[in-house]
């Protein structure tokens, strides 16, 4: 996890880099500097390694999904959305640089992320199966997109949640799509088999809903305090406690199948480290 940490880092320097001289840089820099997990571009690291060790030609689109993420936080903070003033224990983007500049930051990553995934497509002498690069930009678009992630921002906006079942849709689209889209875009650029993809694809639905669930547990207080609806709200307690061990149990069975043909050891620490500490 250190060394993922370490080469995401150093992929989003050299974008920096490369875009110094553009407008926006501040904010788009501000933005990608942010503390931050980084979590997706690792799982995409990660399932591809799964498969393949050079790891490097698929950096852009590790950097690609990490744009795509943090356009949606800062859209998601906005006042016209969420309106929250922090964001990863500093002020969000749109209190330092103007909500305007922050629209257009957040349009900007968005653009630029499928700009990155073109540029690699139209390499020469291809290292990677062109079809399955093409298959990764309909993963990242469908994902992120009308019936993906943005879905599950609409569901949560609305928030005129009646029951479990919907708060549990909203966190499918809100949270586990980008996953989806990190673990699957790896795998399909490994050369994953459609089963491997199938249990991959599995994983990463029920890890979304898994990731948000432990939040929903550990701010339980905190969300009480503002009114904030969780799955909490629906649930009692010790049905919220086995609701996350439920999912919890389904990741590991799926483990333990892709461990039959693939190394798992990455995905068994990353839930082990979720269990046991409050970051990855």
């Amino acid at each position: 996890m250190n060394n993922y940490n370490k080469i995401i880092e150093d992929r989003i320097s050299l974008y920096l880099d490369s875009i110094k001289n553009s407008i926006l840089y501040d904010e788009i820099y501000y933005s990608l500097k942010a503390p931050g997990k980084r979590l997706r571009p690792k799982l995409l690291l990660a399932s591809y390694c799964l498969f393949k060790q050079d790891f490097d030609k698929v950096l852009d689109f590790a950097l690609a999904i990490e744009l795509i993420h943090n356009y949606s936080l800062i859209h998601d903070d906005l006042p016209s959305m969420d309106n929250d003033e922090y964001r990863r224990g500093r002020k969000t983007l749109h209190i330092v640089f103007g909500e305007a500049e922050a629209i257009l930051t957040g349009d900007s990553l968005l653009s630029e992320s499928f700009n990155i995934i073109s540029n690699n497509i139209l390499l020469e002498n291809n290292p990677i199966n062109i079809s399955n690069k093409i298959k990764v930009l309909s993963i990242f678009s469908k994902l992120a997109g009308l019936n993906g992630m943005i879905k599950g921002q609409v569901i949560d906006i609305d928030n005129k949640f009646t029951a479990k079942q919907e708060i549990l849709e909203m966190y499918e689209r809100k949270c586990s799509d980008l996953f989806r889209a990190s673990i699957c875009s790896g795998a399909i650029l490994g050369g994953a088999s459609e089963n491997e993809l199938e249990y991959l694809d599995n994983f990463a639905k029920e890890f979304g809903i898994f990731f948000q669930i432990r939040d929903d547990i550990k701010d339980y207080n905190n969300d009480s305090d503002s009114g904030k609806i969780t799955i909490l709200t629906f649930l009692k307690e010790k049905e919220g406690i086995k609701l996350y061990n439920d999912k919890l149990n389904k990741l590991n069975n799926i483990i333990k199948e892709l461990e039959k043909s693939l190394n798992m050891t990455y995905f068994k620490n990353l839930i082990n480290n979720l269990i046991l500490r409050e970051d990855v």
